[in-house]
């Protein structure tokens, strides 16, 4: 008569050991990563939101043409992002393209954040006729 083996030999329980390893491992780096796309979200969000209102701040302050091309956000608490302002004719009469683009320090151009928008700028006055 043989015995009937009940339970895990050694050798199975070892196994299901080392497979379980992998497994938490794997999942505490997607973990760590998950947190680093999430910084960078942020970031890039932050900058976008900082272009956007950069942007709207331009345009309606009207007179375009003699803004301020650059500056930083350090009277909004964001004292690592910088802007700069573009202003370029569209092709339109009495339309100018208005480009924002913000950037984090210590990050590369790339990683920019850009709004842009068309802006009326009124025609020059001229003498009129008496």
């Amino acid at each position: 008569m043989s015995a009937v083996s009940k339970g895990f030999t050694m050798v199975e329980v070892l196994v299901a050991c080392v497979l379980m390893s992998i497994g938490v491992v794997a999942v505490m780096r997607s973990a760590g990563q998950i947190s680093a796309t999430q910084a960078v979200l942020r970031q890039r969000e932050t900058g976008q939101h900082l272009a956007n209102g950069k942007l709207q701040e331009i345009v309606a302050l009207g007179n375009i043409e003699q803004a301020d091309t650059e500056g930083d956000f350090k009277d909004n608490g964001y004292s690592n992002f910088k802007w700069t302002a573009q202003v370029t004719p569209s092709g339109i009469e009495n339309l100018d393209l208005v480009r924002v683009t913000v950037t984090k320090d210590g990050t590369d151009q790339n990683e920019s954040s850009v709004a842009e928008s068309l802006a009326y700028v009124a025609p020059a006055a001229t003498g009129g006729a008496q």
